[in-house]
């Protein structure tokens, strides 16, 4: 499908449901088009990087690899046009009722009930997190709760994360309790069970990471800030880990060519490597990872500016609240980086560029007229 026809089906039903069902056909799945997606989620340790937070860990990097902490997701991502404004950091509410569940967020553990909250300040995770210890699923209180286990000096530790169903979710369903600042993301968690090759692993979805571990496919809430705005004073925003963090995080920008076997990762986010449908390398380039379909995304922090990027769903079938990927927007060629061109938002473009300030979006270049020059 060329970038027009991709594009044409994005039609713009209003600034609320911009993207209600639009999709990339660059990063449509770990399995097919961005190598590593598969094997780099979850952590195996609970190394906590600079920032001393438990969502510090290191990178899963472009090519995957399970990694220490609680690392990345392998890609995730969130632009809606017309969300509520941020206007500077957020500021987290809670709920003092004693019916809450895994997943709310939290300023204290008064804020969750019989449950334990993870402040931001002290996790990392944006806005915070009610939930409780586990070392398995059937540990965690509601009956669609994931633990997410980690292997420490002591032995496993984990804690339960929030379920949920990727695609477009029903009137009923409240995915990840409608928190912008975590995705409905595919998680690779550790079973517990050795291998050398991902045929040593029991289930025929399971992988064999780096580490020796078989990984099943889960798919919870994960943290996943958008900006600084979604951090404490003083908290940074990590785009890659989705984390909040004590340091500034520095790097190249999305959509800057990037070398996916590099050992130390120069972007801002991670370098990822997209592939053809024969398995064969396209290109590498920086992305960020965001919540598909939330205000703010793609470091969107002041909204009366135009957006540096927007977010589609990673997956074909994502739908609002899951992971996407960050794609840089543009007004024409001249804006993007290395090998891309500027592609029109072609159905109501007036409505795209007023909603997001910019007249297209960058993509790997194919036989569609591009933006030239700029107006």
């Amino acid at each position: 499908m060329t970038k027009r026809a991709w594009l044409a089906l994005c039609t713009i039903v209003g600034v609320s449901t911009l993207f209600a069902g639009c999709g990339s056909d660059e990063a449509t799945g770990g399995d097919d088009d961005e190598k590593g997606g598969k094997s780099g989620t979850g952590g195996s340790d609970t190394n906590a990087g600079e920032s001393g937070t438990l969502l510090g860990g290191s990178s899963n990097g472009g090519s995957g690899g399970a990694t220490g902490g609680l690392a990345p997701t392998g890609g995730v991502g969130g632009t809606a046009a017309g969300g509520p404004g941020t206007g500077g950091k957020a500021t987290t509410g809670g709920s003092s009722s004693t019916a809450v569940s895994v997943g709310q967020e939290c300023i204290n553990n008064t804020s969750c009930g019989d449950l334990e909250c993870l402040t931001a300040e002290d996790s990392g995770i944006p806005q915070g997190l009610c939930t409780a210890g586990c070392v398995a699923d059937a540990d965690c209180p509601g009956a669609n709760d994931v633990c997410l286990v980690f292997d420490t000096e002591e032995g496993p530790a984990g804690i339960c994360l929030e379920g949920c169903t990727m695609g477009t979710p029903t009137a009923l369903d409240a995915k990840c309790h409608n928190r912008p600042e975590m995705a409905c993301s595919l998680l690779y968690l550790i079973t517990g069970e050795a291998c050398e090759a991902d045929a040593d692993c029991p289930g025929a979805d399971e992988l064999c990471d780096v580490d020796g571990q078989c990984r099943k496919p889960t798919t919870a809430c994960y943290p996943q800030c958008a900006s600084d705005n979604d951090c404490p004073d003083a908290m940074f925003c990590d785009p890659e880990s989705g984390a909040c963090g004590d340091e500034e995080v520095t790097g190249d920008v999305d959509g800057t060519p990037c070398d996916g076997e590099a050992v130390e990762d120069s972007c801002l986010g991670r370098c990822a490597t997209f592939v053809d449908d024969n398995d064969m390398d396209i290109e590498s380039i920086c992305v960020s990872e965001c919540t598909f379909a939330a205000p703010g995304q793609c470091g969107w922090e002041d909204e009366s500016e135009p957006a540096p990027g927007i977010c589609f769903p990673r997956f074909q079938e994502g739908g609002e609240g899951d992971q996407g990927l960050c794609y840089p927007l543009c007004d024409c060629d001249a804006d993007c980086l290395g090998e891309h061109k500027c592609y029109e938002y072609t159905e109501n473009p007036q409505q795209f560029l007023t909603s997001f300030g910019h007249r297209g979006i960058c993509f790997y270049p194919d036989d569609t007229p591009s933006l030239e020059t700029c107006e």
